[in-house]
């Protein structure tokens, strides 16, 4: 990944210069899910209005305040694809020319890549399940988020099927064991999408063109996303992106508007339309055909400010961020079924053995988690994710030598027809 700097400054010195910050903005995004997660299964009015349990008045307060950007799973979402898209195909953009067999070694190495986290996944959750370790349907009797999390993983433990979910259909099937894994199905379909665009479209107005239409195509689904992150990618080497945005005044003033966007409460709109109308959005046009509403718009808005100005971000924060960047992946895919197995044993512990109060056991269960997860995170990414990234550097690269060697052969034998 490339900054938006020079198109003539070294790809090495522009990823070095960039890359840590998005990795913060990643592992903020990715704690945010978790604790919007939390919030749901035990907590859920302050994710999903008054349509559901409260458990203190402070609850009201709460999800009508700015605050509720700490647990808007759907502004991280929305983060995600984005960061996606500009990330997967900033440095083709950057190119004079796009290489074509290196793209198509993208697309196939891409499961591959994301591939050994989702299996990971799968089978931790299988086990948890086999041995009956999920209590978040008994959970959300007593938080009354039944509703929404009472029909979370109740997937029959079938080893015919579990093989069969693996070898066949393992994105697909990937939200049965893990809720958050169905966004890495669509990071893998818009992936794909966005590489596509760039193999049809040479010139820049035909890519802009190609964006623009497949927006349309792919209306309220996360891969606009994607495909908004690869039109920031693109406007990111324009004069306009280097010297408007650069200016102090007006980044602030966007800064400002994008941190009202990410207060727009989407699932209070979706589950507590009374509520929803008590708010300052109430009469803003919905953005139906846009996912994630205005908080699509806020992502794109944040990304593309970072991007401009990671340059001023303190450089004592770069071991943090790209720690938090190397757990965000794992700690996505994961979060969700430590929450309904570890979190919500102690809770009910907490609760029905030692008599606490709610607030008491919600919040001791979850102190006692995060080292948990944040080492199981760190476990998965170190002897999971890193191997697979591996696996496909090595893939692509085995796969370019073949291609390589077929085109050495086809030249010498044009060679020798000439002779």
């Amino acid at each position: 990944m490339n900054p938006p700097g020079s198109a003539s400054a070294p790809a090495s010195l522009a990823k070095a210069e960039h890359q840590w910050s998005l990795d913060g903005l990643r592992g903020l995004a990715a704690i945010s899910v978790v604790l919007a997660h939390f919030a749901a299964i035990f907590y859920p009015s302050t994710v999903f209005g008054n349509s559901y349990a409260e458990h203190g008045s402070w609850e009201s307060w709460f999800y009508h305040s700015p605050l509720i950007v700490l647990i808007h799973g759907e502004l991280a979402v929305c983060i995600f694809f984005v960061m996606s898209g500009y990330v997967l195909t900033f440095r083709d953009l950057q190119s004079a020319q796009v290489s074509r067999p290196r793209l198509v070694l993208n697309i196939l190495k891409r499961p591959l890549r994301l591939g050994g986290m989702v299996l990971a996944t799968v089978i931790l959750s299988f086990l948890l399940r086999w041995f009956d370790l999920y209590q978040n349907g008994a959970v959300s009797q007593l938080t009354g988020s039944a509703p929404y999390a009472g029909k979370m993983l109740t997937f029959a433990p079938e080893v015919s099927k579990l093989l069969q979910d693996i070898s066949f259909n393992l994105f697909s099937s990937g939200s049965i064991y893990s809720p958050p894994l169905w966004s890495i199905r669509d990071e893998l379909w818009g992936s794909w999408v966005v590489f596509g665009v760039l193999l049809l479209a040479r010139a820049p107005w035909q890519r802009w063109l190609l964006c623009l239409i497949l927006i349309f195509v792919f209306r309220a689904n996360h891969i606009q996303g994607m495909v908004l992150g690869m039109m920031l990618g693109g406007l990111s080497h324009t004069a306009f992106f280097k010297k408007h945005l650069g200016r102090p005044w007006l980044a602030l003033v966007l800064l400002g508007v994008a941190c009202l966007f990410c207060c727009y409460p989407f699932y209070l709109r979706k589950y507590s339309p009374d509520s929803f109308a008590q708010t300052l959005f109430a009469d803003w046009p919905k953005l139906s055909k846009l996912a994630g509403s205005w908080c699509m718009v806020a992502a794109l808005m944040l990304v593309g400010l970072l991007l401009r100005w990671s340059q001023v971000l303190p450089r004592r924060l770069q071991s943090v961020c790209k720690w938090l960047g190397n757990l965000s992946f794992a700690l996505y895919a994961v979060h969700f079924i430590v929450l309904a197995s570890l979190t919500s044993h102690l809770y009910l512990y907490l609760r029905l053995q030692m008599n606490l109060s709610h607030h008491a056991a919600a919040s001791g269960a979850f102190a006692t988690t995060i080292p948990v997860l944040l080492g199981l995170s760190w476990l998965l990414w170190r002897w999971v994710d890193v191997p697979f990234i591996h696996l496909s550097q090595k893939t692509s690269q085995w796969l370019a030598a073949r291609y390589q060697q077929r085109v050495e052969r086809s030249e010498r034998a044009k060679l020798a027809t000439q002779a």
